[in-house]
């Protein structure tokens, strides 16, 4: 909330909307048994600096219907609009006061809002929402578990996930159009505590029976491939043993044919140990 402004409404026009009461006619209307209703308050900046009148106007339609239709789903949803008119608000405590009463803040994200927050909005606007943000960085330092849950993000038509300032992307935030029914529900189940999936009970452990191994099969698996491996260089051992005395006859260089005998040899050995070894 900033400073209060007058909101004026278009001619004809009705703040709960359409698909407010579409959203009302599919779903169950009768009291909730055990729901209890939370204590919501909307905080959020009236405008962007660079905005006109006109942008300002449809900002503001926005939040109140969106506010409204939490109001008509159950929620005891509060905004600065509802009180324009009342002869004994004080604005310099009504913001900050209702975000210490609250059971849920909703932030309208904007990046007005976000300047308010940051603390780098002009000095002269935008007094009210930053003594809400002001308090709500308050209440983080007391406990930050229970700010964790109380503080909730709402992106609305024109606003984007840009706009969510440093400090609160850390916070649960809902895309709600309030011309669409079914944008609301995510929100509305947070807020009343109603999870689309219940975590069933845990079953019990199965005993599963232990599986032997046969290491003496295993064991002569082994011991075959290691004959076969030792059988092979043996046979390569030889060949290079009728290859050296012909070069010797024959008066070659016979230094590259002692070098690899000499690396067979040394597998031959190194694989008769490992054997024996296992």
């Amino acid at each position: 909330m900033d400073e209060p402004q007058s909101y004026t409404r278009t001619p004809g026009e009705d703040v709960i909307a359409p698909a407010m009461q579409a959203i009302m006619g599919a779903s169950d209307t009768r009291p909730s048994d055990g729901l209890a209703s939370p204590q919501v308050f909307v905080s959020w900046a009236h405008a962007n600096e660079d905005w006109d009148a006109t942008e300002s106007g449809e900002w503001q339609r926005q939040v109140i219907e969106f506010t409204t239709q939490l109001r008509q789903l159950g929620i005891d949803a509060d905004v600065d609009l509802y009180h324009l008119n009342d002869d004994d608000v004080d604005w310099t405590r009504f913001g900050p006061s209702s975000v210490e009463k609250c059971d849920y803040v909703i932030v309208v994200v904007s990046r007005g809002w976000s300047e308010r927050w940051t603390g780098t909005n002009s000095p002269t606007l935008g007094a009210g929402a930053a003594a809400e943000a002001d308090v709500m960085h308050g209440e983080f330092s007391a406990n930050q578990q229970a700010w964790q849950r109380k503080i909730k993000l709402v992106v609305l038509q024109g606003a984007e996930g840009a706009d969510i300032p440093p400090g609160l992307q850390r916070v649960s935030r809902f895309n709600v159009d309030p011309s669409d029914p079914d944008s609301f529900e995510d929100l509305i189940r947070t807020l009343t505590g109603q999870p689309v999936h219940l975590k069933p009970e845990m079953g019990q452990i199965p005993v599963l029976p232990a599986k032997t191994v046969d290491y003496l099969r295993s064991s002569r698996t082994r011991a075959r491939k290691d004959n076969s491996q030792q059988r092979l260089l043996e046979l390569r051992l030889e060949n290079l043993q009728r290859r050296l005395e012909a070069a010797v006859r024959t008066s070659k260089d016979v230094g590259p044919l002692r070098q690899e005998q000499a690396a067979v040899q040394g597998m031959l050995d190194a694989l008769s140990q490992w054997s024996a070894d296992g």
